[in-house]
C-alpha cells in the first residue's frame, strides 16, 4: 500500500471521496468547498483527484477517437465498402470494453474509498500521488 494518512478520514469524508467516482469528482469538490477547514485526510484528496483525473481521461480518449473513427471509416467506405461492417463490429466491441473497463475502474475506487482504503490503479494513481506532494 502507499503511504500512509496523516489523519484517519471521517465516515463522511470516505462516503464523499467514494461518491466523487459516480459523479465524476463533483461531490468531493463540493465537500471540499462546504467543508471550510481544508484539512481533508489525504485518502480523501488521494479519491478525488483520483476520480476527476479517471473522469478526464475517459472523457479525452472518447473525445479524440470519435471523429478519428468518422474519418477512418468515410475513408474505408471509398476504399474497401465491404470492410466497413467488419471494423465497424470490431471497433464496437473494443469500445464496448474500453467503456466497461473505466466503469469498472470507478467501482472499484469507489468500493476502497468506501472501506478507508487507497485504490491503486496503475499510472493514474502515480501521476496522483506525485501531484499530491
Amino acid at each position: 500500500m502507499p503511504w500512509r494518512s496523516q489523519s484517519e478520514p471521517s465516515k463522511m469524508e470516505k462516503a464523499a471521496a467514494g461518491l466523487s467516482y459516480f459523479t465524476f469528482g463533483m461531490t468531493g469538490l463540493l465537500y471540499m468547498l462546504l467543508s471550510k477547514g481544508g484539512n481533508q485526510s489525504q485518502l480523501f484528496r488521494f479519491h478525488m483527484y483520483q476520480a476527476v483525473l479517471l473522469s478526464i481521461l475517459a472523457m479525452l480518449v472518447n473525445w479524440a477517437l470519435r471523429p478519428l473513427l468518422s474519418i477512418g471509416f468515410q475513408i474505408m467506405g471509398a476504399v474497401a465498402p465491404a470492410v466497413v461492417p467488419v471494423a465497424e463490429l470490431t471497433i464496437g466491441w473494443i469500445n464496448l470494453v474500453l467503456t466497461n473497463t473505466f466503469y469498472l475502474l470507478l467501482l472499484y475506487g469507489a468500493v476502497w474509498a468506501f472501506l478507508g482504503k487507497f485504490a491503486e490503479v496503475p499510472l493514474i494513481s502515480n501521476v496522483v500521488r506525485q501531484n499530491m506532494r
